[in-house]
């Protein structure tokens, strides 16, 4: 485990494994006014992403990426909302 792993594990982030078990992100879930939310990290994009319900399917939401950027932008993302 890398140092950022370790930043994101103190800062409550879990791992969440691919379907076919090779690899793994990191996930923190946030509330962002009444949107469910999560920073998304896979050791290459740190993301921030909002659960979004397309037509009348509302048992599968989907996520959307509304944020992108560096890690240093990544980690003041999750002081401010995480």
């Amino acid at each position: 485990m890398d140092r950022k792993e370790q930043y994101l594990e103190k800062q409550g982030f879990i791992k969440e494994y691919y379907n076919d078990e090779s690899g793994y992100w990191m996930v923190k879930k946030f509330k962002l006014g009444e949107f469910n939310g999560r920073f998304y990290y896979d050791g290459r994009f740190c993301q921030m992403e909002l659960e979004c319900f397309i037509g009348e399917n509302y048992k599968s939401p989907i996520f959307e990426t509304i944020w992108n950027g560096s890690w240093r932008q990544f980690k003041e993302k999750i002081k401010k909302y995480g």
